[in-house]
């Protein structure tokens, strides 16, 4: 029986050696101790996973540690109950909301946008088994989860045509056993987790989720991701050379991923991670601008927070910033009423738009905030030593992954010509509505 939510102890300041050893030993093998709390209270789950950020915060501000694969943070997430958030109450978690899961994400991403997007494959994968799953795969890795299991991403390939293209092949070798062949990149949390569901391509052509452990006979993975910023997410190659896979461990999706726990839910998620790096490089300035930064001679002021056009071009970050989150809530509340209504087509198309706006906001405000932050703090600034151009780094690498210029594109086609966009823009086929539909969305 898992424990109750326990008074949150500092964690160990563990050096880059250490991390190291760690991380390179790591096989994933997973023990529940049932010693796991359970957040049931959102206030509560928000201000653990502050806390929590606080603790991490040098994992992400020093460049010595910054791309360690951060398992020494992951398995705290775990110890503290934020990796089963999103557990039904049906199966003994906490059901967290769409908003206190956005908030948390946001929480983390303010010191280390790294581990929070590694929460995103935990949250929305995770959900692939709530949402997609049989009741047996349900009762077999539900328990798992909610124990303090870790769930990765290994879905895109970096080798074909087009990001939607799957080469991974999962064969079958008996009645209810299979062969894992293929290789995947961009496998974010990969290296750090227990289990991840690989998308793959069955005997018939249908697309399959192979829910494999990370200690499985036959996986490689790679500690190969060598992005600008982002460094910690370890998102890189994953290779499957013949691994067993169970009837048990294959979800066969019934139909397309539906906004409230496909791509749309992702992307709600990103959005909030992409808040937390403007607040994070906003709360730096705060400081920065206190304490490191000098006065313009211009100004005629004591420091540099009292400089009158710095004060101004803060305030309009931090609008950014609140505007970005404003917009993220109201995206959580949509896909809330759509958890209800799933079917409901308006229901749909509002997720999706909303979601697109809270996507846009936020990558404008992190890329905004993290780039004048250092034109405010001066020459001194752009010093190596601050690593001040983290916060812009983590922005740029987070950003790319979702061209905002479609969710752009989407709602302006919708408002503009009609265009309902789909929930997953690799797969789905927009459909056009009247005018009429549109004022009803719009309500």
């Amino acid at each position: 029986m898992n424990a109750p939510a326990a008074p949150l102890a500092a964690a160990r300041s563990i050096d880059a050696d250490e991390r190291r050893s760690r991380a390179s030993t790591y096989r994933g093998s997973f023990t529940p101790d049932g010693a796991t709390p359970i957040l049931f209270d959102a206030d509560e789950a928000v201000a653990v996973a502050e806390r929590f950020a606080e603790e991490i915060r040098e994992a992400s501000a020093d460049r010595a540690i910054e791309a360690i694969p951060p398992l020494v943070e992951l398995e705290r997430a775990s110890a503290l109950g934020l990796t089963s958030l999103f557990v039904p109450r049906s199966h003994g978690g906490p059901e967290a909301s769409y908003w206190t899961l956005a908030r948390v994400i946001s929480a983390v991403a303010r010191t280390n946008p790294s581990v929070a997007q590694i929460l995103i494959a935990q949250y929305s994968l995770g959900d692939v088994i709530t949402d997609q799953g049989t009741a047996a795969q349900k009762d077999h890795f539900l328990p798992l989860i909610l124990a303090g299991a870790r769930v990765a991403n290994a879905l895109t390939e970096a080798k074909t045509r087009s990001a939607a293209d799957i080469t991974t092949r999962l064969s079958r070798t008996g009645e209810g056993r299979y062969r894992l062949d293929g290789e995947k990149f961009y496998t974010t949390g990969s290296y750090v987790a227990h289990y991840f569901p690989v998308l793959a391509r069955d005997d018939d052509g249908a697309v399959v989720y192979a829910f494999i452990a990370r200690d499985a006979e036959g996986l490689t993975i790679l500690d190969d991701w060598r992005g600008i910023g982002q460094r910690a997410t370890v998102s890189g190659t994953a290779r499957f050379d013949g691994v067993a896979v169970e009837e048990i461990a294959v979800i066969r999706p019934s139909g397309p991923p539906r906004p409230h726990s496909g791509n749309t839910f992702a992307q709600l998620l990103h959005a909030a991670v992409d808040v937390g790096i403007a607040a994070g490089a906003l709360d730096e300035a705060v400081r920065f601008l206190n304490t490191k930064a000098r006065a313009w001679p211009e100004a005629a002021v004591e420091r540099a927070a009292e400089e009158p056009h710095t004060i101004r071009t803060f305030g309009e970050l931090k609008v950014l910033e609140e505007a970005a989150d404003a917009l993220v809530e109201r995206a959580a509340g949509v896909l809330a009423l759509l958890r209800t209504d799933p079917d409901s087509p308006t229901l749909q198309t509002k997720a999706v738009l909303a979601v697109a706006a809270a996507r846009a906001a936020a990558d404008h405000a992190a890329l905004t905030a993290s780039n004048e932050i250092i034109a405010l703090g001066g020459a001194r600034a752009s010093l190596e030593t601050w690593n001040l151009d983290r916060f812009w780094r983590n922005a740029r690498a987070h950003t790319v992954h979702d061209p905002i210029r479609w969710r752009h594109h989407a709602i302006g086609n919708y408002h503009l010509n009609g265009v309902i966009p789909p929930d997953n823009a690799r797969s789905a086929a927009a459909r056009t509505v009247s005018s009429q539909s549109r004022s009803e969305i719009a309500t």
